[in-house]
Parts: C-alpha cells; sequence; structure tokens
C-alpha cells in the first residue's frame, strides 16, 4: 500500500543519503592521514566519491529508482576500499555498514534494506574471495569476518522489521487520517445541512409568525364582523316585528273597505230597486215629465260622476293588485334586512285609504241620488208628459247601478286576494324572522369560536416566538461550529 507524503521524504532522503556517502571519503580519508599515517595507496576511498557523483547524474534518468543507486554506494565501494587500501586502515568501514543500513529505515520501504544488505554481503564476500589480502588485514581471521556477516545479516533483519512496522504504522495513520478527515467533511456537510435547514426553519418560523399575526388580526376583524352582524340581526327582527303590526293594521284596514263594498253593493241594489219602482211610477206621475227630464239630467250628471268614482276604485283596485304582486317580490328580498316591507306596507295602507275615501264619494252620490229621485217622484206626479225619455234615462241609470256592482264585486275579489297575499307576505315574514333567529344563534356561536381561536391563535404566536428565539441560538452555536470546522 502506498504512503501519502513518502515522495518528499524520499527526495529527502536521497538528499541525505548523497551528503552522507560525500562525507564518506573525505572523512575516512583525512581520519587514515592525520591518526594511522596513511598512504597515498589510501587515496582508493575517493571510489566512493566517484561512485557518489555517479549515482547523482543518473538520479533523473534513475526516477524513483535513483536511491537504490545511492543505497549501493558504501556496500561496494567500501568492499572495494577494504580489498586495495593498505593494512586495514579502513576498518570503520565496518560500521558504515551499520550505520548506512540503518539509514534505510526512514525510507519505509524494505526493498531497500534487502538491496543495501544483500550487496553489502556479497560485495565484501566476492572481493574477500578475491583480495583476501585487503580484508584479512583489517580482521585477521576469517571466523570474524563470517560473524561480523552473521550480526550484519541479523541486524538487517531487524531493521527490516522496523521499517516494516513503521510503514504499517503509517499506513493506519494515514487510514484514520483519512477517516477523520472524511469524518469531518461529513460533519462539515451535515452542519452546512443544518445550518441551511436551520435557515429555512427559521424563515419559515418568521413567515410563520407573521401569518399568525395575521390570523389573528383577521379573527379579531372577523369577530368585530360577527358583532356588526348581530347587531344588525336585532336590528333586522325589530323591523320584522313593526312590519308584522302593519301587515295587520293592512288586513284590518282591508276588512273595513271590504265592509264599505259590501255597505256600496246594498246601497246599489236599494237604488235599482228604487229605479224600478220609479219606473213603475211613471206612468202615475205623466204630468211631471218635465221635472223628470230635469232630474233625469240631475241623475245623469250624478251617474258620471259616480262612474268617475267607480273607474278610480277600479284603478285602485289595479294599482292594489300591482302592489301585492310588488309586496311578493320584496319578499324574496327579504335579506337585504326587510326594507321593501315597510314601503309596499305604507302604498297599501294609502290605497286603502284612497278606497274608503272613493266608497264614501260613492255614498254622498247615492244620497244625492236618493234626492234627486225623491224629486224626481214629487215632479213626476206633474211631468208625466216625459215619462217615456225619462224611462230611456232610468234605463241607463240602472246599466249604470249594475256595473257598479260589478265592480264593488271586483273590488271585493281584490280585497280577498290582498288578503290571502297579506297572508302570504306573513308567513314569509315568519320564516324569514326564524332564519334571523338562528342567523342570531349562529353569530353568536360563531363568535365564541372565534374568541377561542384568536386565544389559540395568540398562544401560537408567543409559542413561535419562542421557538424563533431558540432556532437563533441554535443557528449561532451552528455558526460557531462551522467557524471552528473552517478553522
Amino acid at each position: 500500500m502506498e504512503v501519502r507524503g513518502l515522495e518528499k521524504e524520499e527526495a529527502f532522503m536521497n538528499k541525505f543519503l548523497f551528503l552522507a556517502n560525500l562525507s564518506v571519503p573525505f572523512m575516512g580519508f583525512l581520519f587514515v592521514m592525520l591518526f594511522i599515517h596513511g598512504e597515498k595507496k589510501d587515496a582508493i576511498v575517493f571510489v566512493v566519491l566517484g561512485m557518489t557523483l555517479l549515482a547523482k547524474l543518473l538520479e533523473k534518468p534513475l526516477g524513483s529508482n535513483a536511491k537504490y543507486a545511492y543505497a549501493l554506494v558504501v556496500p561496494i565501494g567500501g568492499a572495494i576500499v577494504i580489498a586495495f587500501a593498505d593494512g586495514g586502515h579502513y576498518v570503520g568501514l565496518t560500521q558504515c555498514y551499520f550505520v548506512f543500513t540503518v539509514m534505510m529505515i526512514p525510507y519505509y520501504n524494505i526493498n531497500m534494506i534487502k538491496v543495501n544488505g544483500i550487496a553489502t554481503i556479497i560485495a565484501n564476500t566476492v572481493l574477500m574471495l578475491l583480495f583476501p589480502k585487503g580484508f584479512l588485514a583489517m580482521i585477521n581471521s576469517v571466523a570474524g569476518w563470517i560473524f561480523i556477516g552473521i550480526v550484519y545479516a541479523i541486524f538487517a533483519a531487524v531493521c527490516c522489521m522496523v521499517s516494516v512496522r513503521a510503514r504499517n504504522l503509517l499506513v493506519d495513520v494515514e487510514g484514520k487520517e483519512k477517516e477523520v478527515e472524511n469524518l469531518l467533511e461529513k460533519v462539515e456537510y451535515s452542519v452546512e445541512n443544518i445550518r441551511a435547514s436551520s435557515d429555512n426553519i427559521h424563515g419559515a418560523l418568521h413567515n410563520f409568525e407573521e401569518s399568525t399575526r395575521e390570523i389573528a388580526e383577521s379573527t379579531e376583524h372577523i369577530m368585530n364582523n360577527f358583532e356588526e352582524q348581530i347587531e344588525q340581526v336585532h336590528g333586522s327582527i325589530d323591523i320584522f316585528n313593526e312590519l308584522k303590526e302593519m301587515i295587520l293594521a293592512s288586513e284590518q284596514r282591508a276588512d273595513e273597505t271590504m265592509e264599505n263594498v259590501r255597505a256600496v253593493q246594498e246601497k246599489n241594489n236599494e237604488g235599482i230597486s228604487a229605479i224600478r219602482e220609479l219606473s213603475d211610477k211613471f206612468e202615475e206621475n205623466i204630468e211631471s215629465t218635465k221635472a223628470v227630464a230635469e232630474g233625469g239630467r240631475v241623475l245623469a250628471t250624478k251617474s258620471e260622476r259616480i262612474s268617475e268614482l267607480t273607474s278610480g276604485i277600479s284603478q285602485i283596485a289595479s294599482q292594489t293588485n300591482l302592489l301585492a304582486l310588488n309586496a311578493s317580490i320584496e319578499a324574496a328580498r327579504a335579506g337585504e334586512a326587510g326594507k321593501g316591507f315597510a314601503v309596499v306596507a305604507s302604498e297599501i295602507n294609502q290605497l286603502s285609504q284612497e278606497s274608503a275615501d272613493a266608497t264614501k264619494g260613492i255614498n254622498d252620490v247615492l244620497k244625492d241620488i236618493g234626492d234627486t229621485i225623491e224629486d224626481n217622484n214629487r215632479a213626476m206626479e206633474y211631468n208625466n208628459q216625459i215619462m217615456s225619455e225619462s224611462g230611456e234615462k232610468l234605463d241607463a241609470a240602472v246599466e249604470v247601478f249594475r256595473t257598479m256592482l260589478h265592480s264593488s264585486e271586483e273590488i271585493q275579489t281584490t280585497i280577498h286576494t290582498l288578503e290571502d297575499e297579506l297572508k302570504g307576505l306573513d308567513h314569509l315574514k315568519d320564516n324569514l324572522q326564524g332564519a334571523m333567529e338562528q342567523v342570531e344563534e349562529s353569530a353568536s356561536s360563531s363568535t365564541d369560536m372565534v374568541t377561542q381561536i384568536s386565544g389559540a391563535t395568540e398562544e401560537q404566536a408567543a409559542t413561535v416566538d419562542e421557538i424563533v428565539r431558540a432556532m437563533d441560538d441554535m443557528k449561532h452555536s451552528v455558526d460557531e461550529l462551522v467557524g471552528l470546522l473552517e478553522n
């Protein structure tokens, strides 16, 4: 398994090993010349310098294998120096083998120790066999070299174990580091998500808080509207009660008008009977013909007046029928507080009064007609000659009375219809009044519910305020955690 960062460590160790290889020939030659009185032959140690410079030249072409070149310098160069130097002056090279093998450990590559160790053993063994004099001059027995070789092999094995163990520890540390980095990334990602979520929740809570306040204001407005509606319902109920009284008064006036019309009918019948009696007496009153003629003219005038009055009654009846229709329409619109009922009732009252006035006028005219007839009766005693002409006019008067009788019957029918309509209006008024009372009850219940909702909304708004404050605290904590992770 590759360990991150070993490239830089390898480059550093190559430089360090290059400098160590350079120091060996200079320090060794200087030591021999100063303390052992070496000779020119001992300059063979600079073979190590040449091999070091050659390894440096081949460093780029060899790339990652350049470290092996540096590892071979001391084992091979040292064996050459021991073999060809004078009198075992470089006995310290055996200790250099151990030191440079230890220097292979920081590469954390067991192959470096293997290459260095094998090269040391093989190079020294081969040259000792070829040039034993130099080796035996340093250590005067083969057994000594065998012992040093065994010790070195054990030492190289220990170095391999240390290198492998150190590399495994680096691998474990690197794995833990990766886990920690992944965990930190996940924590940072989670914290970012928490911060984003807290921002969203914070914004949503602010919006919810605003909505709650709007709901509270709306419920308060609705409660005020319900109170106004209840007041309006109370006013409508009062209007319905007044309308009921007006309808009862209209029914009473209609009954009075009916009685008056019946009285007119009786008078008409009496008038017709009187005219018939007068017609029977025409033959006995020839001499009062002129007076009868004059009375007939007066009677014609009065009859025209009666005709106008009856026409007015007919017109009133027609308008009464139209107003009854309007009352039906207004009853359908009773949801607009029932103002139309008062107007219709007022018109019915006015028309009833006019009907009463018209019937009174009819009574007066009939009375005048009765007086005129009595005058005519007295005159007929003196005017028998004009009986024939008066008879035609009396027939016309009888027809007028019959028309009046027919009109009074139509007025009776209209009044009956008006009474039925008034009863229908009264029934509709009762239904509307009951509906308004239900509306009042429902509005009262709704007011209580709105009050409860308003209270719950206020409690909810207070809870939301507490949540918003808690979210602010959490957001502040998350921001501090994010800053800590970023640092």
